[in-house]
């Protein structure tokens, strides 16, 4: 890897990380009956704790933004790695729904916090021209991190749900934790390199280069109109896909249209396609734009939703999951970029991270909603129908924001 940029080595680690810390949480659906079933518990109060996390995860997300901006992403994806991993072991030890609570909703939460929004505001800051693409490789491990859902169901079905929290423990100490640690950087000017590994003027002095950091304070970004429409935008297509993508496991046992194996595969077959649209979404929004992107984000999970309402079995259920899965794909890699096309480089994490704060909460509503539903109902029909509404609701703030300019010369 001798003479590749480090922004693409950064890229490759986080890939790594975000698969072990992305793939722990994904598995959450699998612990859903078992653990329902263990506690006594409803559905939703037990999707609670799930809420309770992404509650936890916004609330943190300012403040370890600000750790990353003021000292460096090693900081802070270090100790989510800690963080995550003391929380499975701790997992592995409850004996109730509240102890759950504590050790998913706070503990995971506050260490989950500290891993996605340091990575994706540690890439933006190394690339401008490849931003899209380069976002879109590294949030690929997000979507190869459901693939642990297959070994986690293997896992929880022959060892059982609290050995299977201690081997996830394990690996987000080795792989998160380590990795993080030994290759986390803040922002390629402090290394002497240039965003996109442009090369450096012979005459042009690096210590010049810290200019190159440029954007709102985050004081200055709560008070334009674009902050709080990129923050709408994204917690309506959230809410909308976490929805189904937390009571999938669920709702595949619940229709009789698979069992647990099945059911991990459709999740796992999720995180495949949306590898997919990941690149394919970072490669659209380089060339057309991110908005036009997203637009087909949420035209494509639109469709999927309503699809899912008629769906009858497993084979018309994976072929569904194909077409949402591309859809929603596509707009996680674009929420930093599109942040720092209206707030700049500078205090990205922060200003991330405090938008970051309505979109856990989207997060974890959605799930809480749909587990809600169930309950009360025993059918997904609303759940799903409530999302195409969201959707629908993201669509209108793109319309918005298409008519807005964004900053120039803070990239």
């Amino acid at each position: 890897m001798k003479g590749l940029f480090y922004g693409w080595k950064l890229v490759i680690v986080t890939i790594v990380i975000l698969f072990v810390a992305y793939g722990i949480r994904g598995s959450f659906g699998l612990f859903i009956r078992p653990l329902c079933s263990e506690f006594s518990s409803s559905r939703g109060a037990f999707s609670f704790a799930f809420t309770l996390s992404l509650i936890t995860y916004g609330i943190s997300s300012p403040l370890i933004g600000r750790l990353t901006d003021k000292f460096s992403p090693r900081l802070s994806v270090s100790i989510g790695g800690a963080l995550i991993g003391l929380s499975m072991f701790l997992l592995s030890t409850a004996t109730s729904l509240r102890q759950f609570y504590i050790y998913y909703g706070i503990i995971f939460g506050i260490g989950l916090s500290g891993i996605w929004p340091s990575c994706t505001s540690t890439i933006n800051r190394f690339f401008v021209r490849k931003r899209g693409l380069a976002n879109g490789i590294a949030s690929s491990g997000i979507s190869l991190g459901y693939f642990m859902t297959l070994g986690a169901a293997y896992s929880v079905e022959f060892l059982g749900w609290r050995q299977t929290f201690v081997v996830m423990g394990f690996l987000s100490f080795l792989c998160v934790t380590l990795l993080g640690g030994i290759f986390m950087r803040r922002d390629p000017e402090s290394m002497g390199l240039l965003p996109d590994g442009e090369a450096i003027a012979l005459n042009a002095p690096l210590n010049g280069r810290s200019s190159a950091l440029r954007g709102l304070a985050p004081v200055e970004a709560i008070k334009k109109a674009e902050f709080w429409l990129v923050a709408a935008l994204f917690s309506f297509t959230v809410a909308a896909t976490y929805m189904l993508i937390i009571y999938l496991v669920p709702f595949v046992e619940d229709m009789g249209l698979g069992r647990r194996s099945e059911a991990a595969a459709a999740l796992s077959l999720l995180g495949l396609i949306s590898i997919v649209g990941r690149l394919g979404g970072g490669w659209l929004a380089d060339r057309v734009g991110k908005l036009k992107a997203l637009t087909v984000s949420s035209v494509t999970v639109m469709v999927s939703l309503v699809s899912l309402i008629f769906v009858r079995d497993i084979r018309a259920l994976y072929l569904i999951i194909v077409l949402f899965s591309f859809g929603y794909g596509i707009y996680p890699p674009l929420i930093g970029p599109l942040v720092a096309d209206y707030c700049g480089r500078k205090n990205l994490s922060t200003i991330y991270g405090m938008i970051n704060i309505f979109i856990a909460l989207a997060e974890g509503l959605g799930p809480l909603f749909a587990g809600v539903v169930y309950d009360l109902t025993k059918s997904y029909f609303f759940t799903f129908l409530s999302g195409v509404f969201l959707e629908a609701l993201a669509l209108g703030v793109i319309f918005i924001l298409q008519r807005r300019p964004k900053a120039e010369g803070w990239d």
